[in-house]
């Protein structure tokens, strides 16, 4: 994709991948009060960003404590050129492990006439 003009385009092309990807991680439950799963959350985005657009130049990890540890992984232009681009995630939940199991928790209060998943 060069131009954003293209975007349409690319997104109707890439919309199962991105439906699969958004799928999966919704799945990666990550409570804020779990740090084992907090960890596993982080190891599932790095992977995906690994995935889809390589290794990063740099890794840096800030220990969060009792919390979930923050990431920062450093990706050059491709041009070397250009600005390096900077991957902002917020991966923890308010919602307790074992909540995807028990089905996702709704709400109408979006407006819409049919429930939408509160996550």
């Amino acid at each position: 994709m060069s131009t954003l003009d293209s975007l349409p385009g690319w997104v109707a092309q890439h919309r199962d991948a991105m439906v699969q990807d958004l799928t999966d991680y919704v799945s990666a439950e990550t409570p804020s009060d779990d740090k084992i799963l907090l960890e596993q959350g982080l190891q599932w985005i790095e992977g995906w960003l690994r995935r889809r657009i390589g290794d990063p130049a740099s890794r840096r990890i800030v220990d969060g404590g009792e919390l979930g540890d923050i990431a920062i992984l450093d990706y050059p232009a491709d041009d070397d050129a250009g600005p390096w681009v900077t991957a902002l995630c917020h991966y923890d939940t308010v919602w307790s492990a074992g909540t995807m199991a028990s089905g996702l928790p709704l709400s109408t209060a979006t407006g819409s006439p049919d429930p939408v998943p509160l996550i």
